[in-house]
């Protein structure tokens, strides 16, 4: 939802200091003409606390025309409207500068032919910006089939791979910080297809089958319901290193 002078943003998005869901941020213009820029104030739900909090920020001036498109560690990442650039920041971290919010440009998308870059289904890191790391990577899943990665430190320009499958248009990309490698999950939640960080060298993905085991146990009416409702299929991974497969209902 856009108003004069105000924005309002969702996303859902974990970090080191927990995970926050953003439910709007409202921006005014700063009226003490110093030339102070924006001033911003922040709604977020603290998941682990399961309470809201304020916090006023400084809203910086490449935000102010720019959509909240995905984020991940705690970073959101930032559309330009007009010119279709994007940034990423920690503005919605609360516990990031409240005056300063650090802001990190990514190259502009590339278009692969037959494919769009004005939707974006979800995006990962593999770390967060800081502190530095040459082979920091992102990836960006676009409606339809196209993937994007790129190592903002060492890279000028996205590395544009097509998703196996045209019907993987809701699958979600995670990065693995135990196997070092960013997985999409196909359809149905049976397949897995990963990239490691050299993906320049062979776009060509791996394919990994998920076997699973110890399935609840619910009469076939159950299943049967659940398999009429919508789902979402994300795979996760815990700070420890195991994976799991969650299915959304």
């Amino acid at each position: 939802i856009h108003k004069s002078k105000s924005k309002s943003v969702r996303l859902f998005s974990s970090s080191k200091t927990g995970p926050c869901a953003s439910i709007c941020s409202v921006v005014e213009p700063s009226t003490d003409g110093a030339g102070n820029g924006n001033v911003g104030e922040v709604l977020l739900y603290d998941v682990a606390k399961q309470e809201l909090v304020r916090v006023e920020k400084t809203y910086p001036d490449e935000l102010y025309d720019a959509q909240l498109v995905g984020a991940s560690h705690g970073w959101g990442f930032f559309s330009n409207r007009e010119d279709r650039s994007l940034v990423i920041s920690d503005f919605l971290n609360p516990y990031a500068s409240k005056s300063k919010p650090k802001i990190v440009p990514l190259p502009p998308f590339t278009r692969m032919p037959t494919c769009q870059t004005e939707v974006v289904c979800n995006v990962a890191m593999s770390s967060p910006p800081e502190p530095y790391d040459k082979d920091w990577g992102v990836g960006i899943k676009f409606l339809g089939k196209q993937l994007s990665f790129c190592r903002p430190n060492c890279d000028l320009r996205w590395t544009n791979i097509p998703t196996p499958f045209e019907s993987w248009d809701s699958s979600n990309l995670m990065y693995s910080k135990k196997d070092e490698r960013f997985y999409l999950l196909a359809p149905g939640g049976n397949y897995l297809c990963s990239w490691d960080l050299n993906f320049k060298k062979d776009n060509k993905p791996k394919f990994h089958e998920l076997v699973l085991h110890n399935l609840p146990k619910m009469p076939s009416s159950r299943w049967k319901r659940l398999d009429s409702f919508c789902r979402e299929d994300h795979w996760v991974e815990s700070p420890s290193g195991e994976c799991f497969l969650v299915k959304w209902y």
